[in-house]
């Protein structure tokens, strides 16, 4: 029984020090068995946005009434998005590479010319949430709030 309890004991005592260093994102995960290329992977839809850590989801709607991000593990990109003025919809494509220790995402827009970079820093990702903020050119926080399609 003794040895039952040391053991136990040791296990809280590393699993205390050892899980808390998992987390490589601001908002998470604390712990996953996918790999960060696993849980990009897929198609994402805009759940929220923020400005400047303000909700403004119903005015991202107003002027956007659908959107389709495609992530490839691969390491490739597609985002296609309907406008409601008008209903059009346009297409943009490209590469992504992780940056910052994967902490944060390089894009690489490819159908424009010329080509064009944006780094995302990643808050949260799992295979159901996937969270990032930009900056505009005015310096104000877009944060998006990304789900599963």
């Amino acid at each position: 029984m003794k040895k039952f309890i040391a053991i136990a004991v040791i296990a809280i005592l590393v699993g205390g020090f050892v899980l808390p260093a998992c987390k490589k994102y601001d908002d998470g995960p604390a712990f996953t068995v996918l790999t960060k290329k696993m849980r990009l992977d897929g198609e994402w839809v805009v759940e929220s946005y923020y400005e400047d850590d303000v909700d403004r989801t119903s005015a991202y709607r107003s002027l956007i009434e659908s959107e389709l991000l495609v992530m490839d593990k691969k390491g490739t990109w597609t985002l296609t998005a309907t406008e409601n003025f008008f209903h059009t919809t346009g297409t943009e494509n490209g590469t992504w590479t992780w940056a910052t220790d994967k902490e944060d995402l390089s894009k690489v827009t490819t159908s424009n010319s010329p080509s064009t970079l944006e780094v995302w820093h990643i808050l949260r990702l799992t295979n159901k949430e996937f969270w990032y903020h930009v900056r505009d050119g005015n310096g104000t926080r877009l944060e998006y709030h990304l789900e599963p399609k």
